[in-house]
């Protein structure tokens, strides 16, 4: 009875560790994770505006009520908040987003490469009004943004068109190029 036990025993410890062995192996190749933006396809849904905070973030007024949104793949100069002054060419910024989305449909589009939201709860998309195709590279080619992504994650899909259109920007001197020492 004890070799029966003990052999019981045995297989019981054996079987757990393959299961948690398994079970390791399956979230760390992604197989137990939910899929993120990063696997999936791009997909577009189109939203009124309804506010626009600064050069690169706006809210628009989604089924579950206001979102904030962030356009992906630029960073345009801070406002004054928070107790920090405001950037050189940050009203600037603000009044072209606003000139280019405010009172207007926009088509929002995920980018597989990129997460779906920021750390401030802000839908990271590119967006798209019925004269501009990509509101992001217009904000970046007139002076009032430039590229950006974390450099904890990977490069968004527009990113070499981003980078291309800043040092573009750059060497014309247009917007902020023109008008701060170092934006």
């Amino acid at each position: 009875m004890t070799y029966t036990r003990s052999h019981s025993r045995l297989r019981l410890a054996v079987g757990v560790a393959v299961l948690l062995g398994g079970l390791w192996a399956l979230q760390h190749t992604g197989w137990l994770r939910p899929p993120s933006v990063a696997t999936l396809a791009p997909s577009s849904v189109t939203y009124s505006v309804v506010s626009v905070q600064d050069g690169d973030t706006f809210t628009v007024q989604a089924p579950t009520g206001p979102q904030r949104v962030r356009i992906l793949g630029i960073n345009a100069p801070e406002l004054a908040h928070d107790g920090n002054a405001a950037q050189c060419w940050g009203e600037q910024a603000r009044a072209a987003l606003k000139g280019l989305v405010a009172g207007h449909d926009v088509v929002l589009t995920s980018d597989p490469r990129s997460d779906d939201i920021d750390r401030y709860g802000r839908w990271l998309r590119y967006a798209q009004v019925s004269t501009i195709d990509d509101v992001g590279l217009e904000l970046i080619t007139t002076g009032a943004a430039q590229a950006y992504y974390p450099a904890s994650e990977p490069a968004p899909a527009r990113n070499d068109d981003y980078v291309h259109a800043t040092e573009t920007a750059k060497t014309a001197h247009v917007g902020m190029w023109a008008s701060c020492e170092s934006p």
